[in-house]
């Protein structure tokens, strides 16, 4: 048996069961979406087993009292990550025992607000009961909305799934992104029919260029029925790569081609169908998939701005909501179709809320006891801090994440990721902080240069502008400024860099404005408003500040 024969028997052997495990995932999750509180008690009981005993909750005394869903007392501090980062040194040096009781199986990587590469304890307990169920739970939910993802070995195009080698290890034990399924860990990690999919890694070294190549050279001509990702940017890089690459696809899909150790058959028929589909400029990917009818990604927050472009790559196709997550952990899982808002994942973690006006910073850096606000009591329309406890160790988690209120779904609020605290518009997850941004404008060296704004421009491929006031120099924009800042900027946020280095983001645009001209539009806003409390800040939504329309 060939290696494509082999792949497809397993989707063949495998489809069963996994409907049935999403199935009944989400069945779990829905029966407790309609007791919420009492879901979220067992949570912290589960958290406090698997934790208590740790030389983290010893060597600090915590304690922790609760009561149907709400917590009465603790000592216990909301930290950032930062707050846990020598103890998890000692748990990378123990493989376990140090944050909770469960070993760690791997260390996840994410750049995290400050763009610093994280480490996020992966220990057995969080996979099996946590994390994986989640991921079950959400394709319940797609397979419930659209049965046909499961028509053919070739009806999921998921992108979501990541099958890379490990390439970087912290004390022996493999540090990678959560995304990137392998190897995958026992019998009970995430498993999906199409695991072993020809389309996942080209080869062991592949490009984000080669990876999207793959996903088309292996699926066109097939019967897509739904396309997955995360970041909608990946489906639009997708898009871009079947432009880029419609001559060689086309010799490829009608001579065959080897990626790796598969060989992609020869087919002259479905070659000659696509030759007449990719003659036109604004073909879109449902036109390449006739059968594609559903697609998922994040929809919220930002991500917003891609509906515009979406609708002319997808078609028809219906967008189906994805989780709102991060490495960190599972906030939301859908549970129908709504864009904006899903309700809180209450077996994911347990969650407190801490109004949107009190300033976390302070809070954190004097270890205060904050007053937070049970997920019963959040009112619709405001926005809230979301701390968490997680079952890795990870107790009273503040990610710096804010979440708005929609409404409620059966008693469970329904939520959606607003923004970071203080931190600018993220179009690909690159997550820059103003201390980022201010380090990367001081060492390109502008003489004179004072306050700058910067802002999100949305383009078929998005990118920063920044304005920067720089007294006696030409005002305009600087084609030498913005290569400056671009690269200063890849230089210290890795995730900016690898979303330019694979071209989802464009290159930062520096326009140099008069010297106070930042200084006098803020005092003019205060005049106009009457009010003194309006302050500086450098991450805005545009430039109309500064009377910039277009850029």
């Amino acid at each position: 048996m060939g290696k494509m024969d082999s792949w497809i028997d397993r989707w063949q052997r495998r489809v069963p069961g996994f409907k049935a495990e999403c199935a009944q995932a989400r069945a779990n999750y829905l029966e407790r979406l309609d007791n919420p509180l009492r879901a979220q008690e067992h949570v912290l009981e589960d958290v406090v087993h698997v934790c208590h005993k740790s030389l983290f909750w010893k060597e600090n005394g915590f304690q922790v009292s609760h009561s149907n869903g709400r917590i009465t007392r603790t000592n216990i501090p909301v930290m950032t990550y930062d707050g846990f980062k020598e103890i998890l040194i000692r748990e990378g040096q123990q493989k376990g025992g140090i944050l909770s009781c469960s070993p760690v199986v791997r260390w996840l990587k994410t750049s995290g607000t400050t763009g610093d590469s994280k480490r996020i304890p992966y220990t057995l307990h969080w996979i099996h009961q946590y994390r994986v169920p989640a991921i079950q739970a959400m394709w319940g939910f797609f397979a419930d909305d659209y049965p046909a993802l499961h028509a053919n070995p070739w009806a999921t195009l998921d992108t979501q799934t990541v099958r890379d080698p490990s390439t970087e290890y912290v004390e022996g034990l493999p540090y990678q992104a959560i995304s990137n399924r392998h190897p995958q860990v026992g019998s009970g990690d995430w498993n999906p029919p199409w695991y072993d999919a020809p389309w996942f890694s080209p080869t062991l070294d592949a490009s984000h260029e080669q990876k999207m190549y793959a996903r088309l050279l292996w699926t066109l001509g097939q019967d897509v029925r739904l396309l997955t990702s995360i970041n909608p940017s990946t489906l639009l890089s997708l898009h871009h790569c079947l432009l880029e690459n419609r001559e060689r696809l086309l010799r490829d899909v009608h001579n065959g081609a080897c990626t790796g150790s598969h060989l992609r058959p020869a087919d002259p028929v479905a070659a000659r169908r696509l030759e007449q589909v990719l003659a036109s400029d604004g073909v879109s990917l449902t036109d390449v998939w006739p059968g594609l009818e559903r697609f998922s990604c994040w929809t919220a927050a930002s991500a917003k701005l891609y509906k515009p472009q979406l609708e002319r790559i997808m078609g028809q196709a219906k967008v189906l909501p994805f989780m709102s997550c991060g490495t960190e952990g599972v906030v939301t899982l859908p549970v129908d179709d709504d864009q904006d808002s899903q309700p809180l994942a209450v077996d994911q973690a347990f969650f407190e809320f801490i109004p949107a006006s009190v300033d976390m910073d302070a809070l954190i850096r004097d270890r205060l006891q904050p007053e937070t606000v049970a997920l019963d009591q959040l009112k619709e329309g405001d926005e809230y801090h979301l701390v968490m406890w997680q079952a890795n160790g990870m107790v009273r988690l503040y990610t710096g994440d804010i979440y708005r209120v929609h409404g409620y779904y059966h008693g469970v609020p329904r939520i959606s990721f607003s923004r970071r605290n203080g931190v600018m518009h993220s179009f690909t997850g690159e997550k820059i902080t103003e201390t980022q941004l201010h380090e990367a404008v001081q060492m390109c060296g502008i003489p004179n240069a004072g306050l700058y704004l910067c802002a999100p421009v949305w383009r078929e491929t998005p990118y920063y502008a920044v304005a920067i006031e720089a007294a006696g120099s030409l005002c305009g924009e600087s084609e030498t400024l913005s290569q400056l800042l671009d690269r200063h900027l890849q230089a210290i946020n890795i995730e900016y860099e690898s979303k330019r280095t694979s071209k989802r983001l464009g290159q930062i645009k520096v326009i140099t404005v008069p010297g106070n001209a930042i200084s006098m539009a803020i005092e003019q806003q205060k005049a106009a408003r009457k009010t003194l409390q309006i302050k500086y800040k450098p991450f805005q939504p545009d430039l109309s500040l500064l009377g910039i329309q277009h850029f």
